[in-house]
């Protein structure tokens, strides 16, 4: 069974779940077995399905028919564009078509705002000698208004540079509020060892947030870390660590551990630290 669902499994027992893009347990087609297969070209198809499923949400009814044509319409020319064994050409094909609906989610934003003054509104957080390295959008805090959580990364990031995680708050008049900070919970450009930037997305739903991270090399790793929206203390606090190692020649003999709130104690996100 493909790490990822596992994963999913695991982590969201208790809380609401995050969909990825398929169920690899029923992969038929070739690209499908390519992405399950394939730690690159699966984040990119979990990030691609995060996008478009926020594209969707900012259209009208018609708008939404037309992107569904045209998503079925880009599936089927994405292998016409690259073979089947070519992943990075494919990890490419992705990443445009990620760029593309990140283009057009700022053209549809939820708060209302132009693209410009949305895009301007969001740099106001990013200090000076840092870029933007992700950011997701969804409901932190259960109060139905658009959150956004933004991971910055150094200019010239290398090493074991810290990459702070910041969480912004909507207000009712679509402004964004600094609500809290922590350089500790996304690891360094440099952790994943020999698969590289191990930093994989952040997925929101209702309150929680998780943060994915994949590395290794012969033995491979995930470790998603989950917070969980506290509505009487107004904060967010830790909720689930899980990890999970296999080695890449038997990816079914996963080997787990998880650790609840009940093991880390009442942590607050401002104040975790992630263990490496």
């Amino acid at each position: 069974m493909h790490y990822r669902i596992l994963f999913l499994l695991l982590i969201f027992v208790s809380q609401p779940s995050i969909a990825a893009s398929f169920n690899c347990n029923k992969a038929s087609a070739p690209i499908e077995h390519a992405i399950c297969d394939n730690a690159d070209l699966d984040a990119a198809d979990s990030l691609l399905s995060q996008r478009y499923n926020a594209l969707r949400k900012s259209l009208s009814n018609s708008e939404v028919k037309t992107l569904k044509q045209e998503q079925r319409q880009w599936l089927k020319q994405r292998l016409k564009q690259c073979a089947i064994d070519n992943i990075t050409c494919l990890v490419n094909v992705y990443q445009s078509r990620i760029a593309d609906f990140d283009s057009r989610l700022g053209m549809n934003s939820v708060s209302g705002l132009s693209a410009q003054t949305a895009s301007r509104h969001i740099n106001d957080f990013v200090p000076a000698g840092y870029k933007i390295l992700d950011m997701a959008e969804g409901d932190l805090n259960r109060d139905q208004y658009n959150d956004v959580v933004l991971i910055l990364a150094q200019d010239n990031e290398q090493g074991e540079a810290l990459r702070p995680l910041l969480i912004l708050i909507r207000d009712a008049n679509s402004q964004l509020h600094l609500a809290a900070r922590n350089d500790h919970v996304v690891l360094c450009v440099e952790c994943g060892g020999m698969l590289g930037d191990p930093y994989q997305r952040t997925a929101i739903k209702n309150g929680y947030f998780t943060v994915e991270h994949h590395g290794g090399s012969s033995w491979r790793w995930t470790k998603y870390i989950t917070f969980k929206y506290v509505p009487k203390k107004s904060n967010w606090y830790i909720h689930k660590v899980s990890n999970q190692s296999y080695h890449s020649a038997e990816p079914d003999n996963i080997e787990e551990s998880i650790q609840t709130a009940k093991q880390l104690g009442y942590v607050s996100f401002k104040d975790y630290q992630n263990e490496w």
